[in-house]
């Protein structure tokens, strides 16, 4: 029988790939995870971008200005809760002498 294991970033990345070095799920979640607050901070002037605009644009429509203003709360919410979660987890891996993240 076959080995079921492979290396994740071999696979389906190739060789040369930031990715490559990934052997499996953990590490790949641990290296996603770790640059959270960079994407999310990519997805959030995107999101202020795109609401301001439609705040910018339909003034006059009031409902149109509090979809703008649902999405610049929520957006701001939303990366709120993924800074609270990375620093929960740095004070974990802090407190417990324990690795969560691989950085």
């Amino acid at each position: 029988m076959k080995n079921l294991s492979f290396n994740i970033g071999d696979q389906f990345l190739g060789e040369g790939h930031f990715l490559s070095q990934t052997t499996g799920v953990g590490t790949l979640i641990s290296t996603l995870y770790s640059n959270a607050i960079v994407i999310a901070g990519i997805i959030l002037v995107f999101l202020l971008i795109y609401a301001g605009s439609k705040i910018q644009q339909k003034w006059e429509n009031p409902e149109a200005v509090k979809e703008g203003q649902k999405i610049i709360t929520y957006s701001l919410l939303g990366f709120v809760l993924i800074i609270a979660a990375w620093f929960l987890i740095r004070v974990l891996e802090g407190s417990t002498g324990t690795v969560i993240l691989n950085n």
